[in-house]
């Protein structure tokens, strides 16, 4: 299900539906999600999809927990 959820959020966005590209990207990356790249993953989504807030928040709620993963900084 979490590939498909990817897949369908890419086409989404390239369709420019930023509104099915988040919702898949939500079902993609729950908020339980261990790999840190998920949640880089779905913070560029919603970048894309112009909500910069939720990425933010995103972002930092993922520096909390990993905070030791140089990639985390860079992306906030």
């Amino acid at each position: 299900m979490v590939t498909a959820a990817r897949l369908g959020c890419e086409t989404a966005l390239q369709l420019r539906d930023t509104l099915r590209a988040v919702e898949l990207a939500r079902l993609a990356v729950p908020d339980d999600a261990r790999d840190y790249r998920d949640h880089l993953w779905l913070a560029g989504v919603l970048t894309t999809a112009g909500r910069t807030v939720e990425a933010r928040r995103v972002l930092e709620r993922l520096v909390e927990q990993s905070g030791d993963v140089a990639d985390t900084w860079v992306a906030l």
